[in-house]
């Protein structure tokens, strides 16, 4: 506490929920302390919060969102009228602690060490040495800028109060507010007329004024009737007394008017009147701007916990339940954000309206804030009272919305809380625990709900614990990489290697990516996690193409929080020009839910990556809800086959229908399409059947380590046969598009057929594996296809060489085929029949060379039509 003993002001910055809850939790429970907290998610909200000079103290935590904390620090130190700061760490890092204090920091705590004690105390001293000056501050410059922090606090709140005071003050009526320890915290000239004993400003109410007001002070969140209180003279007479909940000083309190009883206006004892709707009357308008949300109508959050705690000691009495619901929108920023604030405001009454429409009538409905919403139902038997509530409520706010001529869907997230009147200490606990069941339905894949309970509990203390574990495990580099290749069905080739990150832990041995990977992603760990991921997958595929062992891409996984990051692009380019590793090696996996999340920025992102020659892939293909006009947006290279439809394949049942749609909707888009999770020979044979290019799973290759990879690699190439048991057809063209339609025909025959986009890499796949036939196309980009196959015909006999060319360069197909630097042509563009028909020709011509020739001596040209 202050030394004057007022309430501190707190700001806490922090882009988890939970934690926000959690230590606003941890700061209610600090022993002989008072803060007023106000929490915000983010960098933006923060810095408007610190440039209004409102608070003593500046709770930051280590990362906001894509911004850091260091950065906040930054600013509030920067401010003439700057806070006392505190830093919250994700773990004990002494060298991070040091630089926060060198930038201005009062000091710095960890987060999974914190108690109430500790963190009452770091505040009480960190306000002290503000005040003190002991930051280097000159006394002079700490008293302005404190003076002017208070200036502008007090200015603040004259604006906000003025208007209702004037108005009350001037009243006919008599005006009370009465705080929940029933001290007068204002009172206007009439009031001091009408109540005898007479009360005083800022003391508790006389005993007999008290008494006379108790019933009322008891009621419910709203209530009317007649007293009687001697007037001046000591005659008895009667008052009418209403009353409507209100908060003063962010304390809940008690609005109460009285006025002289005439029978034209006595309203019938216990008859419902709410003081802020009394037609004409100013100040009840005003009353209501201060309880009620001015867009939806609904009571806002202070109406909601007043009401809260009368229905808490109302349960206590009865001794029945109470059920508080916290209904969140989903995704409803992105509606802001595509459609503008009117849509979103007019989504929000539409909300308010199908909210009241889902209740029972004695239940209070209430708007928290922005997208966020409260509902309190009671009284309740049993919790499981709440069930058919929360069915319509989910049917209902997943309904189609049309707004100002948009066809809008929807989905809600539902925290709920079910107490008596002893399982609470206050509305702000309930309240929290509604938010955090709110925050479980949420991380449950949203449009659902979840209750508060000792379950619940313990998932958040085991999310707790894991998170601080992350922390160690980045620090102390316990991550590291599988590996496990995608096979292409025909060639038998390995196409793809997709990096899988593994957790080796010192204790607890390694820790699969299903029990870390999404509390990474809650967290935003995930961001320090993919980017090494991503660097260290680069710099091995590197050295294995250094080495020769491989000819494909590697594959890395990118979550949501990275591919939102604003430097995503840059982060790529980053890697791949510390790494070495060309554009065109690297494959990025995307799952189609990211992608449809970000259907605006993410197409621009995916088109800077493309045109850096880096490959896209949809992970998770067909569990998502995009349609093929939404899918032909992104551009991709490839589909994935989740493996959970891999599974249903030999049983020709969902899984299989889906399957088929997924390798059709691959080849109209004109992409690949690999099937993950495959791991017996039926479902491998039925995706060779079904014209599924390539294959991932335990069937074909494990995942392995580097080290067991490399060795898989090598002992490959020692057996360049193994796996060899068709002919080889090399096909070399610049375009990629022409180049896929080529295998895709080609495939089709008992063909192994590989795939080259220049020279160069047709050269080195010709020294990695025995090629029967090359088909190279004229225009190339690093040289000619004549001048290619020349040098195919000196370094690689007998390999049989075709030209592809256009009708312009029949002439020069021609003289090819007469100086012998070619056997055979093909007419570009080609009937697909016709051109299964040449190849098998021309390998026919191949084999037969093989056997009888050592050189190209022997062989005449052959002119395929």
């Amino acid at each position: 506490m202050t030394p004057d003993g007022t309430t501190l002001r707190l700001l806490l910055a922090d882009d988890d929920a939970e934690d926000r809850l959690l230590l606003q939790e941890t700061l209610e429970a600090a022993p002989g302390r008072r803060f007023r907290v106000d929490a915000v998610e983010d960098f933006d909200a923060a810095a408007r919060s610190l440039q209004a000079a409102a608070h003593d103290v500046c709770l930051v935590a280590q990362h906001l969102g894509a911004h850091r904390g260091a950065a906040l620090l930054d600013l509030a130190t920067s401010l003439p009228a700057s806070p006392a700061v505190i830093m919250l760490l994700d773990a004990g890092d002494p060298v991070l602690e040091r630089e926060m204090l060198r930038r201005g920091a009062a000091d710095c705590f960890v987060k999974g060490e914190l108690d109430a004690a500790t963190l009452g105390r770091g505040i009480a001293a960190a306000v002290a040495r503000r005040q003190l000056g002991s930051e280097g501050v000159g006394e002079r410059d700490r008293l302005r800028r404190l003076l002017r922090a208070q200036v502008e606090q007090v200015r603040a709140l004259s604006r906000r109060e003025a208007q209702l005071l004037a108005l009350l003050r001037d009243s006919a009526d008599a005006w009370l507010v009465v705080s929940d320890d029933q001290r007068v915290r204002f009172l206007n000239a009439a009031a001091l007329q009408l109540c005898r004993p007479e009360p005083t400003l800022g003391e508790p109410l006389p005993a007999a004024l008290a008494m006379a007001l108790m019933p009322a002070l008891q009621a419910g969140a709203h209530a009317v009737g007649a007293v009687r209180l001697p007037d001046a003279q000591g005659r008895e007479r009667a008052l009418e007394l209403r009353r409507s909940a209100t908060e003063w000083d962010g304390r809940p309190a008690w609005l109460l008017a009285l006025r002289d009883v005439l029978p034209e206006r006595a309203a019938p004892a216990g008859a419902p009147h709410d003081l802020a709707l009394r037609p004409g009357d100013a100040a009840g308008s005003v009353v209501r701007q201060a309880t009620h949300d001015p867009l939806t109508g609904l009571p806002n959050r202070s109406l909601l916990l007043a009401r809260m705690q009368d229905a808490l000691a109302s349960a206590r009495d009865q001794g029945h339940k109470l059920a508080l619901l916290v209904v969140d929108l989903d995704h409803f920023k992105e509606v802001n954000d595509a459609l503008g604030h009117a849509v979103g405001d007019a989504m929000l009454q539409e909300v308010a309206g199908r909210l009241r429409g889902c209740v029972p009538e004695a239940a209070c409905v209430a708007r928290l804030g922005d997208d966020e919403f409260g509902v309190l139902l009671g009284p309740l038997a049993h919790p499981d009272d709440t069930l058919p509530t929360l069915q319509t409520l989910l049917a209902r706010l997943g309904a189609p919305y049309e707004l100002q001529g948009q066809a809008l869907h929807g989905s809600s997230s539902i925290g709920v809380a079910v107490v008596g009147a002893d399982e609470v200490g206050d509305p702000l606990q309930w309240l929290r625990q509604a938010d955090l069941a709110m925050y479980a339905a949420k991380r449950a894949g949203r449009n659902t709900s979840q209750c508060y309970g000792p379950e619940l509990v313990q998932r958040l203390n085991e999310r707790i614990d894991m998170r601080q574990r992350l922390q160690e495990a980045i620090r102390g580099a316990e991550f590291e990489l599988h590996y496990q290749p995608q096979i292409d069905l025909t060639s038998g080739r390995v196409r793809a290697i997709e990096a899988l990150v593994r957790w080796q832990h010192p204790r607890l041995g390694q820790i699969g990516p299903m029990r870390f990977v999404r509390v990474a992603e809650e967290t935003g760990q995930i961001d320090a996690i993919g980017a090494w991921v991503l660097a260290r997958a680069c710099a091995q595929h590197q050295q294995w193409l250094s080495q020769g062992l491989v000819d494909a891409v590697v594959a890395v996984n990118v979550s949501a929080l990275q591919f939102q990051r604003p430097d995503f692009v840059a982060l790529v380019e980053g890697v791949l020009a510390a790494s070495g590793l060309p554009a065109h090696r690297l494959e990025l996996e995307l799952t189609e839910s990211v992608l449809m999340d970000t259907v605006g920025r993410g197409t621009e992102v995916l088109a800077q990556l493309r045109q850096r020659g880096v490959r896209i892939a949809i992970d998770d293909f067909g569990t998502g809800f995009s349609s093929l006009g939404y899918l032909k947006r992104f551009p991709v290279d490839k589909v994935k086959i989740d493996r959970s439809f891999v599974a249903d394949l030999g049983q020709e049942g969902e899984g299989a229908a889906i399957a088929r749609s997924v390798i059709a909707i691959a080849r109209h888009l004109d992409v690949r399409v690999v099937a993950e999770g495959v791991e017996t020979e039926a479902q491998l044979d039925w995706l060779r059947r079904h014209g599924c290019d390539e294959a991932q799973g335990y069937l074909l290759a494990k995942p392995m380590s580097a080290a067991e990879l490399t060795e898989h690699l090598r002992d490959t190439l020692a057996r360049p046969d193994a796996l060899r048991t068709r002919p080889t057809l090399l096909l070399v063209h610049a375009e990629a598009s022409v180049l896929r339609a080529l295998e895709r025909v080609l495939q089709r025959d008992d063909l192994t057929v590989l795939g080259a986009a220049d020279a160069a890499t047709a050269l080195t796949m010709l020294a990695q594996h025995r090629v029967d036939l090359v088909l190279a196309d004229q225009h190339l980009t690093d040289r000619s296809g004549v001048e290619l196959l020349e040098q195919v015909g000196r370094d690689f006999a007998p390999v049989v060489r075709g030209l592809l060319h256009r009708e312009a360069d029949a002439a020069v197909a021609e003289r090819a085929l007469a100086a012998g630097l070619c056997e055979h042509r093909l007419l570009v563009p080609w009937q697909d029949d016709s051109l299964r028909w040449q190849v098998r020709q021309a390998l026919r011509s191949a084999s037969a060379q093989d056997v009888a020739a050592d050189t190209k001596g022997g062989r005449g040209p052959h002119r395929l039509a």
